[in-house]
């Protein structure tokens, strides 16, 4: 008898009001946006997914913050493989990449001219 009282109780009836009402929300809930898969970013202020080989996005947000690097004294853009800065001179282990709020729009003008090419 003492097993009985240690097994909790479920009130079906409950159990089943909860699934409607889990249906009904799940009915009325905004749309997810669309995820980035391998090969494409998000866009952090409008949610558009796009090519990963894109590095602005349609309402001209910047898409490619991770791969910014920069050097560590000067904060001027160098490739990811740089140990020494062409800018300052500094040698350095690695290049930075500085989190996304601190990024300028000299930093991502010279990314994006990197891009291009010369």
């Amino acid at each position: 008898m003492e097993q009985l009282t240690q097994v909790p109780l479920r009130d079906l009836a409950l159990e089943a009001q909860y699934a409607e009402i889990r249906e009904a929300l799940a009915k009325y809930s905004p749309a997810k946006e669309p995820e980035a898969a391998e090969g494409e970013n998000q866009c952090r202020k409008c949610g558009v997914v796009a090519p990963e080989a894109r590095a602005l996005c349609e309402c001209g947000e910047f898409l490619h913050a991770s791969q910014i690097f920069t050097c560590p004294s000067c904060t001027r853009v160098v490739p990811r493989e740089s140990r020494d800065c062409d800018g300052c001179g500094a040698s350095f282990w690695s290049p930075v990449n500085p989190p996304e709020t601190a990024l300028t729009d000299e930093m991502v003008g010279a990314y994006l001219q990197g891009l291009e090419g010369p």
